[in-house]
């Protein structure tokens, strides 16, 4: 199923002649599905791209992320996406989104290259809104 899903989230990265850092990784094609996990965290700047730091059994863990398709660097801030419909997501942000985890395997046309991420990246779906933070359990 997942490769159904994935046809529709044929990565792209930014235009040619952008060239600033980090880059920006979206979905090259409107997808005809999406994925179900929710994805809820901080965007961080991780490995040289914007990430999502998530919370997996209680330890942080940065994931690049595969933006919406349509979703533009800001214009006022390189480490900043505008995204159709939801608005502006920076460093710092906190975002909710459906979206999936996708096992990252390098080849010759591996959007993340030049990402040190851990073996797996995010996509997230267009449903994806500014959130606030989940409170940190008192020990």
């Amino acid at each position: 199923m997942a490769t159904l899903l994935l046809a529709g989230c044929a990565p792209s990265g930014p235009p040619p002649d952008d060239g600033l850092s980090p880059p920006v990784i979206a979905q090259s094609v409107e997808p005809d599905g999406f994925m179900e996990a929710l994805i809820e965290g901080e965007v961080v700047l991780a490995g040289g791209c914007l990430s999502v730091r998530v919370s997996i059994d209680g330890h942080p863990t940065d994931h690049a992320i595969m933006w919406p398709y349509g979703t533009r660097r800001n214009k006022d801030d390189v480490a900043a996406v505008d995204v159709p419909g939801a608005g502006t997501f920076a460093v710092g942000d906190y975002l909710r989104a459906g979206g999936g985890f996708i096992r990252h395997e390098q080849d010759e046309d591996d959007p993340f290259t030049d990402c040190a991420i851990t073996d797996e990246f995010v996509v997230i779906n267009p449903d994806v809104a500014h959130a606030t933070p989940s409170p940190t359990p008192s020990e």
